[in-house]
């Protein structure tokens, strides 16, 4: 994998739409952005405690005009882009990091209680239709991998 990383997708002839939906398990944050808690859900295992939450990150993006929209009517509204971001309190050690889903394709986020951890359950949005997409997170902070079911 590390051999394509320096492809350019611009080279590819990749549009930015198509280059976020391949990243989707590589999803751009900014390490430095500030943190804006937005639709935050919790979930208690024991003493650990994980929290989820959509922040907005980066540069607003215009949306596309639609094809029929009035020439005379206002701008759509600029979109914040959104990352999905976790934290776990374990230990009394936090540990934070991002949930591999592009923001841009979240429907729906939540975490439970699972066995020893916790389960990330996010419903997104795909061009082949909605999927649920399950991802362990331990309580050390560490992410497994990713399920993904259509639905």
């Amino acid at each position: 994998m590390d051999e394509l990383q320096q492809v350019d997708p611009v080279a590819l002839g990749l549009d930015a739409g198509t280059v976020g939906a391949l990243s989707g398990f590589g999803v751009a944050f900014d390490a430095d952005a500030p943190l804006i808690f937005g639709e935050i859900v919790v979930a208690r295992n024991g003493d650990a405690v994980a929290i989820v939450w959509s922040n907005p990150e980066g540069e607003p993006v215009a949306p596309e005009p639609a094809p029929d929209a009035d020439p005379d009517a206002d701008p759509p509204e600029p979109e914040i882009p959104q990352v999905l971001r976790y934290a776990l309190l374990a230990q009394g050690t936090w540990s934070t990091g991002v949930v591999p889903v592009p923001g841009a394709t979240v429907l729906d986020h939540q975490v439970i209680a699972w066995a020893d951890g916790f389960k990330i359950v996010v419903t997104r949005s795909r061009s082949e239709g909605a999927a649920i997409v399950i991802i362990a997170l331990s309580v050390s902070g560490k992410l497994g991998n990713a399920k993904t079911v259509a639905l």
